[in-house]
This record gives C-alpha cells, sequence and structure tokens, in this order.
C-alpha cells in the first residue's frame, strides 16, 4: 500500500508519525545488567509481554522468497507475545509477497516504485506509534529469546539504539558461506562496544531518537552498502548512544559462492572508502573503526597484491629466457623473488589470528583451506578500496542527511 509522506520534527512528532506513548521511555539501568552482559533470561511472563507490546518489528525484503518464510516463522511468534510485525515490499518480482501474504500476523506495506532497503524501513517506520523499533533483514532468523532480550537494552532507556551479531552457526555448509560468517562475527566480537555506527541485520532504536535525526537516508544502493554505517555516524553525532552486543546473536541465511564473495566484497569496499572519507570531512567525530575493519585487513590486501605481481615477473622472465626481452626483465625478476616472499609472509603474519579463530571453530583443516579463498578477498576488497580513492579524489561522494524531515517528502 503507498503511504503518506514522512514529515517528522525531533522531539516532537509530526503529522504522519503517531505519537508514541507515554511510557516509552523508562528510567535509566531499569534491567540492572552493566552494558554488554546478557540480561537475564528468566523473565515473568507479564513483563516479557509488555516489552513486546511496545515494539514494531520490520522487515524489508526484494525478492527474498528464499528465506523469507523461516525469516517470519520466527517473527510470528513475537507477535504472539504482542509485537507489531510490519513487513515491506520494496518491489519485489519474485514470489516474495505470496510467503509474507501466508503470515496473517505480519502487516504487509508495499512500496510503487524501487527503492532501497533504508527506504523501506522508514516506510514501516512512520506508519507505527510504538515506542521501540526493531529491524531484522529478509535473510535473517532471530530467536524470539534474542529479540526479547534485545528489547530489554532498549527498555532500559541506557541506549537510544542497539545492535545484536550473527552467530557462529551457518546454515550453509559450504566454505565460502561458512568463511564469510566467522569473518564478520569477529569483526564484530573486537569492535568497541559503543561504535559509532549502525547494523541493520539485527538490531533495534528508540523511535524517538530515530525521528530526532530523520531516518534512513533513502538515496544509498543497495549492494554498495553504507546506509546503517551512515544513519549510525549522524545518530551518534547528535549525543545518541549505541550499544553493541554481540551476545545478542542471529543466523544468517546467505549462501555466498567465491564469485558473490567477491563481487560483493570489492563493491561494498569502495562504496564505505568513499563513505568514510566524505563522513570524516563532514564530521568532527574521530575515527571509530569504520565499517569494522582493521589496519592488518588493508596491509593484507597489499602483501596479497605485491605477492601476485611479484609472481607475474618472475613468471614473466621464465618465458623469456633469452634475447632483449629478457635483459630488460632481469632486474625485474631478481628483485621478484624477495619481495614477493617477503610479501606473502607478511600477508600470513596479517591472518594468523583470523586462521586460528576459524581453526577452532571449524578445524585446522578447514583452515588450511580458506586460505586462497581469504587471499583472493582481500585482493579483491583492495581492488574496491582503490577504486573508492580514486572515485573520491575524482568527486564522488557518499549521502548524507536524513531520510525525511520537515520539508522532505517520503518514499511512495
Amino acid at each position: 500500500m503507498p503511504e503518506a509522506p514522512h514529515a517528522l520534527e525531533a522531539p516532537r512528532p509530526a503529522p504522519g508519525l503517531p505519537a508514541a506513548s507515554p511510557e516509552a521511555r523508562p528510567g535509566p539501568g531499569a534491567d540492572g545488567s552493566p552494558p554488554g552482559v546478557p540480561a537475564p533470561a528468566a523473565q515473568p511472563d507479564a513483563e516479557r509481554r509488555a516489552r513486546f507490546g511496545r515494539a514494531a518489528i520490520i522487515v524489508p525484503f526484494h525478492n527474498a522468497e528464499a528465506t523469507l518464510a523461516e525469516c517470519l516463522e520466527s517473527l510470528a511468534r513475537c507477535a504472539e507475545l504482542g509485537a507489531e510485525l510490519h513487513v515491506v515490499d520494496d518491489t519485489s518480482t519474485d514470489r516474495s509477497v505470496e510467503v509474507a501474504r501466508g503470515f496473517p500476523a505480519a502487516r504487509l506495506h508495499r512500496r510503487e516504485r524501487r527503492g532501497s532497503s533504508g527506504g523501506a524501513r522508514n516506510t514501516a517506520a512512520v506508519l507505527t506509534g510504538r515506542p521501540l523499533l526493531v529491524f531484522v533483514d529478509a535473510d535473517v532468523v532471530a530467536a524470539p529469546e534474542q529479540v526479547d532480550r534485545l528489547l530489554q537494552r532498549l527498555a532500559s532507556g541506557e541506549w537510544d539504539a542497539v545492535v545484536g551479531c550473527y552467530g557462529e552457526d551457518h546454515d550453509h555448509r559450504g566454505l565460502i558461506s561458512q568463511y564469510k560468517n566467522l569473518w564478520i562475527r569477529r569483526t564484530y566480537v573486537r569492535s568497541p562496544r559503543q561504535p559509532r555506527w549502525f547494523w541493520t541485520a539485527f538490531c533495534g532504536v528508540q523511535r524517538e531518537a530515530f525521528a530526532r535525526v530523520g531516518g534512513f537516508n533513502e538515496c544509498y544502493h543497495d549492494a554498495r552498502g553504507g546506509v546503517d554505517f551512515e544513519f549510525g555516524w549522524r545518530l551518534t553525532e547528535a549525543g545518541g548512544r549505541i550499544l553493541l552486543d554481540t551476545s545478542l546473536t542471529c543466523r544468517h541465511l546467505k549462501r555466498f559462492t567465491l564469485g558473490s564473495l567477491l563481487r560483493n566484497d570489492r563493491v561494498r569496499a569502495r562504496g564505505y572508502v568513499i563513505q568514510a572519507l566524505t563522513l570524516r570531512r563532514r564530521s568532527a567525530l574521530g575515527p571509530n573503526r569504520f565499517a569494522n575493519v582493521r589496519l592488518s585487513y588493508f596491509v593484507g590486501g597489499v602483501t596479497a597484491w605485491l605477492t601476485v605481481l611479484a609472481a607475474l615477473a618472475l613468471a614473466a622472465g621464465a618465458a623469456f629466457p633469452a634475447g632483449a626481452a629478457a635483459g630488460a626483465l632481469a632486474p625485474m625478476a631478481g628483485v621478484a623473488a624477495p619481495l614477493g616472499a617477503g610479501a606473502l609472509a607478511v600477508w600470513l603474519a596479517c591472518q594468523l589470528r583470523f586462521l586460528a579463530y576459524f581453526s577452532r571453530r571449524r578445524g585446522p583443516i578447514a583452515a588450511v583451506r580458506i586460505l586462497p579463498v581469504l587471499f583472493l578477498d582481500q585482493m579483491a576488497s583492495f581492488a574496491g578500496v582503490a577504486a573508492g580513492v580514486v572515485a573520491y579524489f575524482a568527486g564522488e561522494r557518499a549521502p548524507s542527511g536524513p531520510g525525511f524531515g520537515p520539508g522532505i517528502p517520503g518514499s511512495v
């Protein structure tokens, strides 16, 4: 169904956004647990239902028929406990809408033109009066118990937003999917507990804080990523507090192939670099491990490329053993061997901690098998980084700013 234009003005909701209930913000520390520590598992049923009764769970989707049913099966149980469940179709062309209609508890909203997942989330956010917003990706399974613990964090009033993380288990046993899932998991575990970024696969935000900064910027292309990071940047710049709690886990259903992995990471690396350079220039906030990537990962990308270039130089020298070409290539071949060996040694050193983590979770044989995947992935990511730097200095900038607000039309 088409929605009315959004118009929000903090701190009071403007026309088009129903007023949140007066009990939306309890006092700080209501659950009594320190940040990063799981809230008590045992909760009286009335308290749990009260929390779910204040929540709206929002699932955007586009051509997600392969995963949407499993995602909604879990969230329908949250609806039975009192949560509103909103699903937003961003002009799917497969059977996703039919799948969504198979869940009577889900309120289906259909956008008239293709936009982005950020715009789809805004669509439902402006149509609910619930004070706690929970966002779940269509390829994620969030158990009701995990959603409840996330709501406990939000209901404490101490945090404006709470971010969860993928768990260590993945439905697809293929090496590529296992690698990507554990790589994401580990980067989040090693990230600051109060980040300056957001992550929308499984997260929650106070509706008042969401409205105050104008929701998600709708100009981002999903394939390039970055809409959630930009929202988190604006939220923290406005004084909002985000908690990353990696004990709040969800199950990722997306299957990666080698081609989709390399394409995804190259395109996203390009987008994140442009975004990081753009936002740091506009904001007084200092860096906070933007996009969760540490320096060692970029060093790995550089040394991976140096290793390949050195190998190519050696191969060229071997291909022309005599003649003028051999004379020209001889100095290069002499440097290539030690350069390549040194670059490969540095690359391996940068991977040791992740390999040890992967070995503990999937075994030493699997850790050895992922070495070529890791090598190619870091080459692809660094290629994206280089392309992003070039694009930035050529004038490309990442979008920044609210998705809706006074005088700003919403998506229809």
